[in-house]
Parts: C-alpha cells; structure tokens; sequence
C-alpha cells in the first residue's frame, strides 16, 4: 500500500499540487500553525480555510484567524451542525469577540465579513 500512495503522491505533483508532509500530534492530528508556517516558508501568505467545527476550532483555539467571513440564511433546521467545537469558554465575558467589517445581502442570506477584537 505504501507504493500505491507513493504513487498517488507523484501523480499529483505531476499535476502541479504541491504536497506538504507534515507531523501529526499524539492525537493524530497536524497543528494548523505549522501548516500555515509551511504555507508560508513556500510563500503563500493568504490562506481562505473552509471547513467543519473541527478545522474553524483548530484555527480559532490558535489565534490563527484574521477575517471570518459569515453566511446567515433564513431557514430553521434544528439543532444543525455546530459551527464551532468546544473553545473552553465559561463565561460571556471570556468569549472571543468580533468587530463586524461590512455586512450585506446576498439573495436571502445575509453575509458579515468581522476580525477578531485584538484588544482583549
């Protein structure tokens, strides 16, 4: 199996894509501080991250985001999938805090660009 994902990999870079090996932690799992470090040593220094509550949460636990781009769209669904995991917040007082850029419409969305309050 080793020989077919060598194989993969080689495929890929063929194609132009550019693989990162990076260490995982002991849980698995790759710091995502150091796959922007990576991204930048090879010069990339915009990164836009799409992702579940587990990826947004690795980035946001990190101090790692800049902007946060949110897309509100006017239908109940229930309990819906979490946005974030857990952060460690017990209070309102501890939450991150947002500073809201623009907002607008788009459709029946509403979309709100916000950085995170740097000031504490």
């Amino acid at each position: 199996h080793g020989s077919d994902k060598q194989a993969h990999i080689r495929a890929l870079m063929d194609e132009g894509v550019m693989i990162a090996m990076l260490a995982a932690s002991g849980t698995g799992k790759i710091d995502p501080g150091q796959v922007l470090m990576d991204l930048g040593r090879r010069g990339c220094h915009i990164v836009f991250v799409e992702g579940g509550s587990q990826i947004i949460t690795a980035f946001t636990a990190g101090d790692l985001i800049d902007l946060v781009t949110v897309f509100l769209s006017p239908r109940l669904i229930g309990s819906g999938i979490e946005a974030f995991g857990e952060l460690h917040v017990n209070m309102l007082a501890a939450a991150r805090k947002l500073i809201p850029l623009w907002s607008r419409e788009c459709g029946t969305d509403l979309v709100w660009r916000l950085r995170p309050d740097l000031t504490g």
